[in-house]
């Protein structure tokens, strides 16, 4: 099945950042600018999406169990997602260029999400590149074939010791199989639970703070407001950015984003987009 996602162009390496952890992701690839493959488990069965992009818009297709009903489901909540990318005006001058720039850069709502909000536990307090070899490391040892995450009911079952054998600190195991044994017992981490339940849910999950959920909120709900305190660099970014101060704090970026209000997250997907990902050092 194919389906017609969005009648316009959209950026597929920027819509779909996070969506591929790294390089050494194995469940997902981009082989092209206008390809973007994703390998997940749903309901407990293997589905592969491939979504390109033209002139035309954006096409996606599934194969797998329950392929048809994901596109359909996916189709759907696209359509009523309030992104309203469209109204949004910003004052700030190099905002407004950034958001004419990346006009193509679109937050979605993405059918994955226990692979995001994993992949998001894996990325709290370590480096990047450790959260990315780490996310590998689990598909390839307890994934279908290597190249797909493994489920809720798989990752609950596993060990603490070996999840620490394979880079993940005591701290993060827990909050890895707590997720894994509430999506296990009871699943909300799919494209058919509204977002405010899905909310909801993960932030009784214990080990998921603020900054987890909004990871997820913006990274996997594609919600354009969502705010991600606790942060090492982002403050920086976002307060050399939008008032050239060298250090920035929680506070003060909330501050400098609430004239965004309804678009703060968007604003800092325009400026990782614009590759504005650090800020000056001090000398």
């Amino acid at each position: 099945m194919s389906v017609a996602l969005l009648p316009q162009p959209v950026d597929l390496r920027r819509t779909f950042a996070l969506q591929s952890l790294g390089r050494t992701d194995p469940t997902a690839s981009f082989p092209s600018d206008a390809t973007f493959v994703k390998r997940f488990l749903r309901e407990g069965e293997v589905v592969e999406v491939t979504c390109r992009t033209g002139e035309a818009g954006v096409w996606a297709e599934a194969s797998g169990p329950g392929a048809d009903a994901l596109l359909t489901a996916w189709q759907r909540r696209l359509s009523a997602h309030e992104d309203d990318a469209a109204r949004f005006a910003p004052k700030h001058p190099m905002v407004a260029r950034l958001h004419q720039r990346f006009s193509s850069l679109k937050l979605w709502p993405m059918p994955w999400l226990f692979d995001v909000a994993c992949g998001a536990v894996l990325q709290q307090r370590v480096t990047f590149g450790e959260a990315c070899g780490q996310f590998a490391r689990l598909a390839e040892r307890f994934g279908p074939g290597g190249t797909v995450f493994p489920s809720a009911h798989t990752l609950r079952e596993v060990p603490t010791f070996e999840l620490r054998a394979l880079g993940i600190d005591e701290q993060r195991a827990r909050t890895l199989r707590a997720l894994s044994k509430t999506e296990a017992e009871h699943p909300f981490l799919s494209i058919e639970t509204p977002a405010p339940e899905v909310r909801r849910r993960l932030a009784m999950v214990p080990g998921i703070g603020p900054w987890t959920l909004g990871m997820v909120q913006g990274f996997g709900l594609g919600d354009p407001d969502a705010l991600v305190p606790g942060d090492v660099h982002l403050p920086h970014v976002v307060c050399f950015a939008l008032a050239r101060e060298s250090r920035g704090s929680d506070a003060r970026m909330l501050e400098l984003l609430a004239p965004f209000e309804g678009h703060r997250f968007r604003v800092v997907r325009l400026l990782y987009a614009a590759g504005l990902t650090t800020a000056p050092r001090r000398r």
